[in-house]
């Protein structure tokens, strides 16, 4: 909206015009009229100053100055009103007489070193008009007064004369009061009109105006009246007649909504009847999700309770003297039971991501070892279909990554094991790219795996992302499995902010990929190969397969050794290394005739059977290692120059061997038999003393007998469930409690995280693995040790020397730390004695001191939640103890100089 009204812009753009030229022509006349009156004072000025330089002639020679006096006297009382003074001053400047005596009289005289003007000269002297011309002598004339004047300098003087400008002042502004009052009769005659123009047009408009807004307020009876002129009637008509239509509109709509209005009151019942249906229908399926879950929780623990003792029992049974047929009964049966566990995980775990439970880890891994581990857990899989697995890393792919390696270990299984399953022949490849930001630690890695299958019908792809799909009928009856496996990996890859897709063609295979957007992580956690023991070295690949030629010709490009293939041993050329592919028993011998061994060279066997037995007859016969396929980068390095650095000394990807555990009092509390059983027969070679109870009644009389290091805790059991018996028994027992490690065949979302927040150290699920029961233990059993040496090395990559700077940086630091915790405590300042235990904590993180790290932790989770300082006083005083005993055991084993 403008600031101006029509009336004012009507009023603006009329007489801004006006004004303007009135003032420009009066401007214009007024200075004309100045002009033409000082023309004529001028024109005056030299009238009379010329014959007053000839009459002045006689006087100036002959220095007569009452003659001079006389007449420019006489000459300024015949010209008063053009003339204020006039003054004769001889060629030296010297006044001679002047008319009058004037105050101005001092401006009549010609600046100083200013000559004489020749001919008659107007000049301005601050405001005042001056004309000046100069006295010439004649000559010939004033013969007489030769001695007296000059010939070559005749000039006697000037005569100066100040016009009166009093007579211009008053014509100019007689002149400008004329144009003044002819441009203010012009405005007002102008205005007359103008009023005129506005009775006609801006009163109408303003009348159209209001009753507008009128109709705009919904007064749709308004009219606008009156005869109006020209256009403007016309717009008045047209006023009127939107009107009068959005009258006859007004009243149809109002009519509409009347019947619509009546038509909803009449079904305003039917959809009440709906709604209450609908929320009856809403609670049916929220009861039906509820009974979902639960079923699900329950079933979860029906299975994994029994599949506990059948899993357990079988790894057991198989440590002892069995026959071939029974070890092949007991394969048998683990392997089902293993397939079983993977259906009732995969069920879970399409539940989770189903209910948007499902969290991912943010913690470095290793990418490598991630893939070592599926392609050698996967490689037996293929070893039993005849199949070659191959796994194409190129050696500049990132190690060091931050992310979830279970999930991405479980994508990896499920593609790779899909590609193991649906082909009969041939082999499979895992194929791994990379592209990373220059400058950035921002890296895409993809993944391809491609096999050479049953391959998929397109019709059948859009729907084998589906739940329970899979790619026909025939194929689920042939093949088995849940169908839920690619819709889990897939949503798990987008849940990593990565993309899945496949190729197929049916009958020739599929290629399953993916790629995840990934960070590198700030650490290493494998030593780079020395490439020296291989530097201009010949490596001759005998029989080779196509995989195994491709993962060789990819190596090449980062390992220094020459590559080079033949089929006929006996034109093998000089080589270093000899690698024998595609071997098997019943062509090894003829092989190993018809070769001839270069000097020195080694011979490396490459195989596709597991057996120890065959591998061991494969060395017999002459060669120096035996490798089993999928052959991975570094078992092949082992092979050719002997053992890694001591990063590398184990396999990546082979299980190591158990480490020892300490002794300690254990306590497992199950309402199961079969699993007490179990349990007693999985720690039956460990140092620990095992005690079972069955109920947590029975353990609550335990701990009044015995002091425990550990205690596992089945959480169903009849009577008292194991969170009640755990609390029960944190009440009787105090600070003097010993870790409680949940037990459960619950694997729900949010299961973990419940358990613990109840109270419970740890969590492990059924069936229980010896692995995981081995590492549990191993952690809290540890956790009693004030200086762990084997886990400070461990955490420093094997570094002896690195290990020892970090416990002596830490030691170092304890006088500091104590002083501030005690300070904290001393002032009750909750939120400096947090940022102490946290800095504390962080420093505790690669030296190896499971103890102080768990009370630091412990703490630290305490104040998280609010604890008062008071309340946390004996935690922290035991803090400082462990940070004296780990003083005392740095110095008495002397790792600190």
């Amino acid at each position: 909206m403008t600031r101006f009204g029509l009336r004012a812009w009507v009023l603006i753009l009329t007489l801004a015009p006006t004004l303007l030229i009135g003032t420009l022509l009066g401007g214009y006349f007024t200075l004309q009229r100045y002009q033409e009156v000082l023309e004529h004072l001028k024109d005056q000025g030299i009238a009379v100053i010329e014959p007053l330089t000839v009459a002045a002639e006689p006087g100036l020679v002959l220095e007569d100055r009452e003659q001079l006096k006389r007449l420019v006297s006489a000459v300024h009382r015949r010209n008063t009103e053009a003339i204020k003074n006039i003054a004769v001053y001889d060629k030296d400047g010297t006044p001679m007489v002047s008319s009058t005596f004037h105050r101005d009289f001092p401006l009549m005289k010609l600046p100083a070193g200013q000559p004489i003007p020749q001919i008659p000269t107007f000049a301005y002297n601050e405001g005042r008009l001056m004309l000046r011309a100069p006295i010439v002598a004649d000559t010939s004339f004033y013969a007489s007064y030769r001695d007296k004047i000059d010939p070559n300098q005749p000039l006697l003087g000037y005569i100066t004369i100040q016009l009166n400008q009093d007579g211009t002042t008053v014509a100019q502004h007689e002149a400008l009061f004329r144009t003044l009052l002819i441009v203010f009769i012009g405005v007002m005659v102008h205005l007359l009109f103008t009023w005129r123009l506005l009775k006609h047009v801006t009163d109408p408009i303003s009348n159209m105006v209001h009753a507008v807004d009128r109709i705009r307020e919904g007064k749709l009876d308004t009219r606008v009246q009156g005869v109006l002129i020209g256009e403007l009637d016309t717009l008045k008509n047209g006023i009127n007649a939107m009107a009068k239509s959005l009258d006859e509109y007004h009243a149809d709509m109002q009519h509409n909504i009347d019947q619509a209005t009546y038509d909803l009151r009449m079904t305003l019942e039917q959809v009440e009847i709906q709604n209450i249906e609908l929320d009856k229908a809403r609670k049916r399926a929220q009861e039906a999700s509820q009974v979902k879950s639960e079923f699900l929780a329950n079933m979860s623990h029906e299975l994994r309770t029994p599949l506990n003792g059948v899993l357990g029992f079988a790894r057991q049974l198989m440590k002892t003297q069995l026959t071939p047929s029974q070890t092949d009964y007991l394969q048998t049966i683990e392997r089902s039971a293993q397939h079983l566990l993977a259906i009732i995980n995969d069920v879970l775990d399409f539940s989770k991501l189903e209910a948007g439970k499902l969290q991912l880890d943010t913690t470095p891994y290793s990418f490598h070892d991630a893939l070592f581990e599926v392609v050698d857990m996967m490689g037996a899989n293929a070893r039993e279909k005849g199949l070659e697995l191959c796994l194409h890393l190129p050696p500049d792919t990132p190690d060091a990554l931050v992310g979830d390696a279970l999930r991405l270990k479980q994508v990896l299984t499920n593609l790779m094991g899909n590609a193991v399953k649906f082909t009969q022949a041939g082999g499979v490849d895992v194929v791994v790219s990379h592209s990373c930001r220059e400058g950035s630690d921002d890296c895409e890695i993809k993944v391809t795996v491609t096999d050479t299958g049953v391959g998929i019908d397109p019709k059948q792809q859009q729907h084998l992302f589906n739940a329970f799909a899979q790619a026909d009928a025939s194929i689920t009856r042939r093949f088995g499995g849940t169908g839920l496996g690619l819709i889990i990996s897939k949503t798990l890859v987008a849940q990593m902010n990565g993309q899945m897709g496949l190729e197929s063609q049916l009958g020739r295979g599929s290629t399953f990929w993916f790629t995840l957007p990934v960070k590198r992580a700030n650490m290493v956690f494998h030593d780079a190969l020395p490439m020296e023991p291989l530097q201009d070295k010949t490596l001759v690949l005998v029989n080779g397969s196509r995989r195994t030629r491709q993962m060789m010709t990819l190596l090449m490009k980062s390992w220094p050794f020459v590559l080079k293939s033949t089929d006929d041993p006996r034109l093998m050329p000089q080589a270093d290394f000899v690698l024998l592919d595609q071997l098997e028993r019943s062509n090894v011998m003829d092989l190993l005739k018809q070769l001839d061994k270069p000097q020195g060279a080694t011979l490396i066997g490459l195989s596709n059977h597991a057996d120890p037995q065959v591998r061991e007859q494969l060395l017999q016969l002459g060669l120096d290692h035996c490798l089993v396929k999928p052959l991975t980068a570094p078992r092949l390095y082992r092979a050719l120059v002997g053992d890694l650095p001591s990063s590398h000394q184990q396999p990546l990807s082979a299980p190591s061997a158990l480490a020892p555990l300490p002794p300690g009092r254990i306590l497992v509390v199950d309402d199961n038999a079969p699993n007490l059983k179990l349990m007693a027969a999985l720690l039956e070679d460990t140092p620990c003393e095992v005690h079972t109870a069955a109920s947590g009644l029975l353990a609550l009389e335990a701990v009044d007998k015995w002091q425990f290091d550990v205690i596992f805790m089945d959480i169903q059991m009849p009577n008292m469930d194991g969170v009640t018996a755990m609390t029960k028994i944190r009440e009787k027992l105090g600070q003097g409690c010993p870790p409680v490690i949940a037990v459960t065949a619950h694997a729900m979302a949010g299961e973990r995280e419940k358990l613990l927040n109840q109270g419970m150290d740890d969590y492990l699920t059924k069936p229980i693995d010896e692995r995981t029961l081995h590492a549990s233990l191993l952690r809290w059993l540890k956790a009693k040790v004030v200086l762990d040496w084997d886990q400070a090395l461990k955490q420093a990559g094997g570094r002896e020397a690195l290990a020892k700077d970090m416990v002596k940086m830490l030691v170092d630091s304890l006088p500091q730390t104590r002083q501030e915790l005690e300070q904290a405590l001393a002032e009750g300042d909750s939120e400096a004695l947090y940022q102490h235990i946290h800095k504390f904590n962080g420093a505790l993180a690669y030296t190896g001191t499971p103890s102080l790290k768990n009370l630091a932790h412990e703490i630290e989770t305490a104040l998280k939640k609010g604890a008062a300082t008071a309340d946390l006083e004996p935690e922290v005083f035991e803090l400082i103890d462990e940070m004296d005993k780990l003083d005392e055991e740095v110095g008495r084993q002397g790792l600190v100089g």
